[in-house]
């Protein structure tokens, strides 16, 4: 009932008497203490009650959990000046329905606990799943990240293979020079 009452509170539809005379129900009993009543004029107060009146009545039309029910029959019982007693339609021959009604609560509560749960679960399974083909993903980036820069490497290795290659041959035995070259250069350090 609290959160039926927050949300009614929160929709700003209300006057402001009837805001604080619902936020005033809303309090424990021990804030309502330290409170006190809330100061609001007779003419608005009864006005209020109309209004609070309305929205019960109509929340009374909708399907609404037992509690919350007798909660807006004791509340309205009040505000008419009734004494406080149970609501009409929770004498002790409906206890038998209330049961029932109660079994069928529970097993619905139950069943969408089990549709929770079965939810909670596939969300998982599917964030595994996600997770596992992201790793494989990567995994495999890694590997042809890995596959590259090795290509890589041993390209430069034959190229500088081949730049050595072709050195040695530029070169030949006489480190560059022709074997003409090499007999001119001796015969020249023989006549210096």
């Amino acid at each position: 009932m609290v959160e039926i009452l927050g949300e009614i509170l929160e929709g700003g539809d209300l006057s402001g008497a009837a805001a604080t005379m619902l936020g005033h129900l809303l309090m424990t009993p021990e804030e309502r203490e330290d409170a006190g009543e809330p100061e609001i004029p007779e003419e608005e107060k009864e006005a209020a009650k109309e209004e609070i009146a309305e929205i019960f009545a109509a929340l009374l039309e909708e399907e609404i959990p037992k509690r919350a029910e007798m909660f807006i029959h004791v509340i309205l019982s009040q505000m008419d000046g009734e004494p406080m007693g149970p609501p009409p339609g929770f004498g002790a021959e409906n206890a038998a329905k209330r049961r029932e009604e109660r079994q069928a609560e529970r097993e619905g509560r139950q069943a969408e606990r089990a549709r929770a749960r079965e939810d909670r679960q596939s969300t998982r399974d599917a964030k595994l799943r996600e997770f596992q083909e992201a790793e494989e993903r990567r995994q495999a980036e890694r590997a042809e990240q890995r596959r590259l820069a090795e290509e890589a490497e041993e390209q430069r290795r034959l190229e500088e293979e081949d730049e050595d290659e072709d050195v040695a041959e530029e070169a030949g035995d006489g480190g560059g020079f022709s074997d003409e070259h090499y007999e001119a250069a001796l015969r020249f350090c023989h006549e210096i």
